[in-house]
């Protein structure tokens, strides 16, 4: 949008970004989205009235800079996934609104009573069960949960970088923390080899002790 007013009043399913460097774009309408790509706002207004549920998809960035504001209606609580304002990415979550809103956080860029929730940012995570270590138990979990998508797609299930599905990048963080515990340790993690090494060892001085018993006496 460069100019002039555009109401959206429909669900829609672009799945590029929506930019709008002048003029005024209002989402109206309970169902009114703006697809699921990034929101920018260089110029102009974004207006989102009231009974809106959910404008701006919840795997979005909105990034508001230069002249640019956002208009939030009463009752709005937009969940988005990334925010920028004026240039500076924000990285506490919470809610964002007007000065006049109810918001955690404030700031000028944005207009009305309404706010909008940034998300918690995602921290990488391969200990799928929980359990205080990342091991080969955790590997067959996401190798049994390869694939799955959507609200199938937990933590539990094998999504260590908390996205949308099961799949090789998630692996790739398992190979990252194989071998470490969730918990700092006081000590390093011993290599596999220095285990092998140490586990040898007790079973050489467990033989060692068992021929030793079997000694007759003199």
């Amino acid at each position: 949008v460069d100019g002039g007013t555009t109401i959206l009043t429909g669900a829609n399913t672009y799945s590029g970004g929506t930019t709008v460097e002048g003029g005024t774009l209002t989402v109206s309408g309970a169902l009114a989205t703006l697809g699921a790509g990034d929101v920018t706002v260089t110029g102009g207004t974004l207006s989102i009235s009231s009974g809106v549920t959910n404008a701006i998809a919840n795997t979005a960035a909105l990034s508001i800079s230069g002249t640019g504001i956002v208009n939030l209606g009463t009752g709005i609580n937009d969940l988005i996934h990334g925010l920028s304002l004026g240039g500076v990415a924000l990285t506490n979550a919470g809610t964002y609104g007007s000065l006049a809103s109810s918001a955690t956080f404030k700031n000028a860029f944005f207009a009305g009573l309404g706010v909008v929730n940034l998300a918690s940012t995602a921290v990488d995570d391969a200990d799928f069960d929980a359990d205080g270590d990342v091991d080969g138990a955790d590997f067959l979990t996401w190798q049994r949960g390869l694939g799955l998508s959507g609200g199938a797609a937990t933590l539990a299930a094998g999504n260590a970088n908390g996205d949308t599905v099961i799949d090789g990048a998630d692996l790739a963080v398992w190979r990252n923390q194989f071998g470490l515990s969730a918990v700092p340790a006081v000590g390093a993690v011993p290599e596999p080899t220095a285990v092998c090494m140490a586990l040898t060892a007790l079973v050489g001085l467990a033989a060692s002790r068992s021929r030793a018993s079997r000694r007759p006496s003199n």
